[in-house]
């Protein structure tokens, strides 16, 4: 199961949305190294945004290395 990180945005209060833009560099694979998939995917997500600047937040496992579970990412979206 690969999964990856886009965003979409919206300049009309949501009525309608622009294209998906690929955030992540790469994609992980949730069901590497003995990830225990009962452990609510999505729950460690988040995103802040304030001054322009939207920063995305997730974890991820593209290094496939057991010894690091899941790794913090984030990126920098800049909306004008």
């Amino acid at each position: 199961m690969s999964t990856d990180i886009f965003h979409a945005r919206s300049t009309d209060s949501g009525l309608s949305f622009g294209a998906n833009v690929q955030v992540a560099a790469a994609p992980t694979n949730k069901t590497c190294c003995g990830a225990q998939l009962q452990d609510q995917y999505g729950d460690y997500e988040g995103i802040a945004a304030m001054d322009g600047s939207v920063h995305p937040i997730w974890t991820d496992r593209r290094a496939a290395m057991a010894s690091l579970d899941e790794e913090i990412f984030t990126a920098t979206i800049t909306v004008k």
